[in-house]
């Protein structure tokens, strides 16, 4: 498999090649200035829920046909000696980059802080921090591709935080519990308050509340 650009203009049909190399490519998720994309790559013998890595990487180039990814880090994953399953990179309101990971032995999701180089701007590493590590999934097995089990919702008040800011809502299912519960998780952000609590919304069948259209 291959992760290609097209032109949406009509303009050309050229199709860009941006990564290959790995069996298989899933859940391309581009910033809001275009100017980076994440991205989830495995290959054989693993399957997605064994071992993946979450790409970052920065593009270089104005249209489709001159797509390129200028360089590239892994945000999760990647490391043989401590396989994780990385997965449902997504990009927040503030442009903070997060997913959900196995490395906890849960599937939980984290945000990522970025590390980059201060002179070029280039991004050479990444940090994660979990929402919430309680031991309980936060994503299911992806038997198919396009599943996504958070979303953020915008204005929303936790432990005091103003409505500029957000807040993460996410499918939860706890172990031996017949209903998935629907939770409000605050950010770890600099804006986020240390008081800011997670919220219940309710339990009941959950499934596809947020897979992409």
């Amino acid at each position: 498999n291959k992760l290609v650009a097209l032109s949406l203009d009509g303009r050309s049909r050229t199709l860009a090649t941006l990564a290959e190399g790995a069996d298989f490519y899933a859940a391309p998720r581009l910033s809001a200035d275009g100017g980076r994309l994440a991205f989830v790559e495995w290959s054989h013998p693993s399957m997605p829920w064994d071992a993946t890595t979450l790409v970052l990487a920065t593009l270089a180039g104005d249209d489709a046909a001159g797509c390129a990814i200028a360089s590239r880090v892994a945000v999760a994953g990647g490391d043989a000696r401590a396989p994780e399953a990385a997965m449902q990179p997504l990009w927040a309101p503030d442009g903070a980059l997060h997913f959900v990971s196995d490395r906890s032995g849960w599937w939980t999701i984290y945000r990522a802080e970025l590390i980059a180089d201060g002179a070029a701007g280039a991004v050479t590493g990444a940090t994660a921090t979990p929402l919430l590590e309680i031991p309980a999934e936060f994503a299911r097995a992806p038997w198919q591709l396009r599943q996504q089990t958070f979303d953020f919702a915008r204005g929303v008040s936790l432990g005091g935080t103003n409505g500029a800011g957000y807040a993460v809502a996410a499918i939860c299912s706890p172990p031996a519990s017949a209903a998935d519960q629907l939770l409000l998780l605050p950010s770890p952000s600099s804006s986020a308050p240390s008081d800011a609590r997670p919220v219940a919304l309710g339990a009941t069948p959950l499934d596809g509340l947020f897979d992409e259209l």
